[in-house]
């Protein structure tokens, strides 16, 4: 589980969203988007995730002091051209 856990962050950290007016050189930091689609409570594949391991994830984040970013915080920082917090997270499911 852990493998699978640490795979699926190195892939979905290099996935970024970029807003036309924010440029790499101006922006101090770029949050991670974990993409989740569905959560099974039987899995079927090495990319589905249980409400469990979900759980387990997420509590990682928080003991490792990850701060999560709702979708208007997002988009807040972007309009604002504003670097986002350090080790801050977005997570979609």
């Amino acid at each position: 589980m852990r493998k699978i856990f640490i795979a699926l962050c190195i892939i979905l950290l290099m996935v970024s969203v970029c807003h036309a007016s924010i440029s790499s050189q101006d922006r101090a930091y770029f949050p991670a988007v974990l993409m989740y689609h569905k959560l099974k409570t039987t899995p079927l594949n090495e990319f589905d995730t249980t409400p469990e391991a979900f759980a387990s994830q997420l509590d990682w984040l928080k003991d490792n002091g990850y701060e999560t970013l709702s979708l208007e915080d997002f988009i807040s920082y972007t309009k604002k051209g504003e670097g986002f917090p350090e080790k801050s997270v977005m997570i979609t499911l």
